[in-house]
C-alpha cells in the first residue's frame, strides 16, 4: 500500500488502490535555451518537454513563465500540437 504523507489513509476508502506509481525524484537540472522570439520558442518549448517527459504524457514537468497570460496561451499553443507533439502519438498535451 501507498504511503498517505496527508495523513488521510483512515479517511479514505481503498487509499493505495487508485493511486499511481510515483515519479523518480531526481534532482531539478535548469537548462537555458536561446532562440528566436515567436513559432521557434515554442517549437524549441515542445521539443524540451517532449524530452523531458519521455514519452509519458501524465509526466510531471514545469515550466515557469514571467505571468499569467503567457502561462494560459503557451499551454493553449502547445495544446493544439501546432509546435509539434509533446508526446509520441498525441497532437498536443494532456494535462
Amino acid at each position: 500500500m501507498a504511503e498517505d504523507p496527508a495523513g488521510c489513509e483512515g479517511n479514505t476508502p481503498g487509499f493505495g488502490a487508485t493511486t499511481p506509481p510515483t515519479y523518480h525524484l531526481a534532482a531539478m537540472t535548469v537548462e537555458v535555451t536561446w532562440v528566436e522570439y515567436g513559432r521557434p520558442a515554442a517549437a524549441a518549448l515542445a521539443g524540451t518537454l517532449a524530452r523531458a517527459k519521455a514519452g509519458d504524457p501524465l509526466a510531471p514537468v514545469c515550466v515557469v513563465v514571467p505571468s499569467n497570460h503567457v502561462g494560459v496561451s503557451t499551454r493553449r499553443l502547445l495544446a493544439s500540437g501546432t509546435a509539434g507533439p509533446v508526446c509520441p502519438g498525441s497532437s498536443g498535451i494532456a494535462a
